[in-house]
């Protein structure tokens, strides 16, 4: 932001007249997006109002009366420079102003939030649920924490998390039940830079409780999706989330739930992790594991993605294994290649997960589902003929199959 205010046109002409000062950014662009985003939900103003605003702002700024022939003058040329020199608030549409794009109002109005520090914590706690304050106030205390981590901590205590609990700072309605609180105070988290050590820890530890449904939370399948998405922002400031969740997955004295929870965290979080990949793999490939727990292995691996010859040769020896087809029922393991629908079509993986025998009332002893997974990997016109066996496969015990299928 300091380069579209300043520093792009200074080393175009050379001439510092066209830069918007600091002091002009923290005391009239600030307040106004800050004004808009509380009164002007269009992010449109008309012109007249725009330099009403502005006018309050700047007598202010410099003592004298709004209607005053000096600050009625410094406006027209504040919003000449900021039109021409910066790009940032601009005519959108006839004789209606705003800023160019969002994210710019969304950013001065989070740096007004924190301009008066006494201010600020009553001004985040007020907002902090209503959805179109959560980027200003993510900003607010991402800036802040490159300035002073410290201040930025102990905001996300008082503000957000209510620690300790005042008349003033209370948590919010059912957080017992939601965690509203600590999923906005996870993102915000996820945005800082030097977080404080002990808060990090903290508000890790009460996720994984909800990710791996630890406590009744966790039996909420969309707080628990929130859970995981919350510990994904925290993984990108501290590697450690991932450390934990490789702990859970690997103690086979966890239960099946726990240790299925974990596999789907890693699954998502995991993606660029050598470490995560080589686990899950020890799992699958561990026929003294249980059924459930491998087959959570699977799934993970094909929300990782990875299509590497180490993970198709997994997955490949265990469709052929005949232990575990005999595990099975007399059926090829089927769930496990669910991991297929991620692989290319050209996958020796992706042909096996749909090859048809057809001499057992059409299926070869597989399961319908299988065309179902197959129209997802397949391009016409057999996928065509596989989507239609998958429709009326869920409603009938046989499926009939044509001859350009299998």
């Amino acid at each position: 932001m300091d380069t579209l205010l300043r520093k792009w046109r200074v080393a175009q002409t050379g001439k510092s007249h066209f830069e918007v000062t600091e002091s002009e950014e923290r005391r009239l662009l600030q307040p106004l997006a800050h004004w808009m985003h509380i009164h002007a939900p269009t992010g449109l103003l008309r012109e007249s109002k725009v330099k009403e605003q502005l006018a309050q702002y700047m007598g202010e700024m410099r003592g004298k009366a709004p209607d005053s022939v000096e600050v009625e003058e410094g406006v027209q040329e504040f919003l000449r420079r900021v039109r021409e020199h910066t790009g940032l608030f601009v005519e959108r549409a006839p004789g209606q102003y705003g800023f160019m794009h969002l994210t710019f109002e969304e950013y001065f109005a989070g740096r007004e939030l924190i301009r008066r520090s006494k201010e600020a914590a009553s001004r985040i706690h007020a907002r902090r649920h209503h959805p179109r304050w959560e980027e200003p106030i993510r900003l607010a205390i991402g800036y802040l924490s490159r300035e002073s981590p410290e201040d930025a901590s102990e905001l996300l205590r008082t503000a957000i998390l209510a620690q300790p609990e005042t008349e003033e700072f209370k948590q919010s309605a059912y957080e017992d039940l939601l965690s509203r609180d600590l999923m906005l105070a996870a993102r915000c988290l996820g945005d800082c830079e030097g977080p404080d050590v002990a808060l990090m820890r903290d508000v890790t530890d009460r996720l994984l409780e909800i990710a791996l449904a630890r406590n009744e939370r966790g039996n909420i399948s969309p707080l628990r999706r929130q859970a995981t998405s919350a510990l994904r922002a925290l993984n990108q400031v501290d590697g450690e989330v991932l450390a934990a969740l490789l702990a859970v997955w690997q103690d086979r004295q966890e239960g099946e739930v726990v240790r299925g929870y974990a596999a789907l965290a890693l699954g998502d979080l995991g993606k660029d992790s050598p470490e995560v990949l080589a686990a899950l793999l020890a799992v699958l490939q561990n026929g003294q594991e249980r059924e459930r727990v491998r087959q959570d292995a699977a799934s993970a691996l094909g929300n990782l993605g990875k299509d590497s010859p180490e993970v198709l040769a997994a997955l490949l020896a265990v469709w052929q294994d005949g232990q575990e087809r005999e595990r099975c029922g007399g059926m090829r393991p089927w769930r496990w290649i669910v991991w297929a629908r991620t692989v290319p079509k050209s996958s020796p993986l992706c042909w096996l997960s749909c090859r048809m025998d057809r001499n057992v009332n059409g299926c070869g002893g597989m399961r319908p589902g299988h065309w179902e997974a197959w129209a997802r990997t397949v391009p016409s016109p057999r996928r065509s003929a596989s989507s239609l066996a998958g429709w009326t496969g869920r409603r009938r015990s046989t499926v009939v199959c044509g001859p350009g299928v299998g």
